[in-house]
């Protein structure tokens, strides 16, 4: 019983190794001719089970620019068997058979097919660099072996060859040369890993052809200067156009042109802020409109005075925002009530700005067409995957949009934008000729931002803000001591929403604590929920905690000398069954 068991094991045993579809072997022949084009022969030995496997398989092999494909034959099992291909993004998919199912079990696979142009040059050497399964198998592979002839007259560089395996730009080589230019694995390749051989060597009689050196030259030195000329472009524009006026160390006692606290700080930064929401609060509460009061962990801003309209709009949007109830809580939590009365307070400022800030949106024109010809001389490389040049491009449109509207949105959704934004670029920007592209990226996300210009009205009123910043900063004695009392602690009143608004009411408060008593300071400041906290930032905190909805949660170059990684070079891709 015992023998008969046993026999019976042996016998299943050969079996159950064959019960899972795979690639028992993937062994590729690659002979270079002088014309620098590659005869290629795939053998491919498969297991069919018709699960994934039932009418043969696909193979995909990218079709890189300059490096076109032409399959010339398919074989199964010694014969001619039918196929057809696809087109999909650049590569070529080789369906192999047609509408009928083959039979379960072992069949072998034999393509062939030409590649142009299979010859990296470098400065001293040339390099076959040969993705010989790719990485992107949805079977594993036994065992795989490489066969390489080069053109007569050639001397390898034996200390120069490199072998890769595994995922995507591994360095693991679990490979061994065996003979003279033979290559296999010593491990199986498992779902997503390939098998990659770099072979330099040197050979007098072949010449890089003309366009291609014209290529090479245009890779090399166009962009690199495309992207210092953008550099140059961009400080120009910035120092004649972008940067705004020195002030002149003048000293202004009053705020200018009857502007409003909450605009006078949106033109000194350019930007909306949750403190000009607050400075409009405090700036109602100076005229007895609202009654600012600290009850415990909670804020309660009440309307005590009448309806009237103000003369700076942003500050009805704060009066209307209130609403009939004539009282709204700010207990740390968010409201939807506060949040629109920012957006109101933001769009209004925006409306008043526009007349005072130019934003120079047509500077953007030039770096837009900059890095669109960068992409073009990327896109030439007969090395690139043509996809990533529109791909490049949207993230290049996407970083601008988010450059030119982030004036318009809070630093959550900044931080949220650019961290997704530079998510892609390390599997969008792999090779040298797209770092210059990143970097006129990089620079041209700040530039877009702050590219905004005074109008001639703005430069005049941006100096004068600057000048009566200054006198805020200071609260000059010899400006209050001539005038009664009561001015005095008008001024101080009437002037606290601008300090508030340039985030120096601390400092304002200060000041006058020494032309006036700490009593009367006191006093004038209990309508605005006292002294230590309208002097704090802990007013913008509330405002800013009850205004922002809460986060939602929820779940190539050659390879030789070690220079490459599993998955580089010509040849690659992948495929699947059918």
């Amino acid at each position: 019983m015992k023998k008969i068991i046993f026999s019976f094991l042996f016998i299943l045993f050969p079996l159950l190794s064959f019960a899972s579809e795979r690639i028992l072997d993937f062994n590729v022949t690659l002979f270079i001719r002088e014309d620098l084009s590659a005869d290629v022969t795939e053998e491919i030995t498969v297991v069919a089970e018709h699960k994934n496997i039932r009418r043969g398989i696909v193979r995909e092999i990218p079709s890189q620019s300059g490096h076109k494909i032409r399959i010339n034959s398919l074989l199964m099992d010694g014969h001619t068997h039918p196929y057809f291909t696809e087109d999909n993004g650049g590569n070529i998919e080789v369906n192999f058979g047609n509408d009928d199912f083959i039979s379960p079990g072992i069949h072998k696979y034999v393509l062939s097919y030409t590649m142009k142009n299979a010859v990296i040059f470098s400065k001293d050497f040339n390099e076959v660099y040969w993705n010989v399964t790719g990485n992107s198998w949805a079977f594993p592979i036994d065992n795989a072996s490489f066969r390489l002839t080069l053109p007569e007259g050639s001397e390898v560089i034996n200390e120069g060859i490199s072998l890769y395996t595994g995922g995507y730009r591994s360095k693991q080589s679990d490979a061994k040369q065996s003979g003279h230019l033979f290559f296999k694995t010593t491990k199986p390749l498992y779902p997503g890993q390939g098998f990659t051989v770099s072979v330099p060597f040197k050979n007098p009689n072949i010449k890089q052809p003309l366009g291609d050196k014209i290529k090479a030259f245009i890779l090399k030195y166009i962009p690199p200067a495309l992207c210092v000329i953008l550099m140059i472009y961009y400080l120009i524009t910035w120092f004649r156009f972008g940067k705004d006026p020195k002030h002149d160390g003048a000293v202004l006692y009053a705020p200018p042109n009857n502007i409003s606290p909450a605009l006078a700080g949106y033109i000194l930064k350019r930007k909306f802020s949750l403190r000009l929401l607050s400075a409009a609060f405090v700036s109602l509460a100076v005229k007895e409109k609202i009654k600012i009061s600290k009850k415990g962990s909670s804020v309660e801003i009440r309307q005590i005075g009448d309806a009237e309209p103000e003369k700076a709009e942003e500050e009805n949007a704060v009066i209307k925002c209130i609403g009939s109830s004539k009282v709204l809580q700010l207990n740390g939590k968010y409201q939807a009530k506060v949040k629109n009365c920012a957006d109101k307070v933001t769009t209004s400022l925006h409306k008043q700005g526009c007349i005072y800030i130019e934003k120079n949106y047509k500077f953007i024109i030039f770096p837009i067409f900059i890095m669109l010809l960068m992409q073009i001389f990327i896109f030439i490389n007969i090395e690139a995957w043509p996809g990533i040049m529109g791909i490049n491009i949207f993230a290049m449109l996407l970083s601008f949009a988010f450059a030119l509207l982030s004036v318009n949105i809070n630093w959550q959704l900044k931080a949220y934008m650019a961290i997704m934004i530079l998510s892609f670029w390390p599997i969008l920007f792999s090779r040298v000729e797209e770092i210059y592209f990143l970097i006129s990226l990089i620079l041209a996300i700040p530039y877009a931002v702050y590219m905004d210009n005074a109008s001639p009205e703005g430069r005049k009123l941006y100096l004068d803000l600057l000048a009566f910043k200054k006198y805020i900063e200071k609260a000059e004695k010899h400006r209050t001591e001539l005038s009664n009392p009561e001015d005095k602690l008008k001024i101080f009143a009437d002037y606290l929403p601008y300090a508030y608004a340039f985030g120096i009411q601390s400092k304002w408060i200060k000041n006058f604590t020494k032309i006036l008593s700490e009593e009367i300071i006191e006093e004038k400041l209990t309508s605005l929920g006292g002294r230590s906290f309208i002097a704090s930032a802990a007013f913008s905190s509330a405002l800013a905690r009850s205004a922002t909805p809460p986060s939602s949660k929820g779940s190539s170059r050659g390879g030789s000398f070690g220079g490459g990684f599993s998955g580089g070079g010509f040849g690659g891709g992948g495929g699947r069954g059918r």
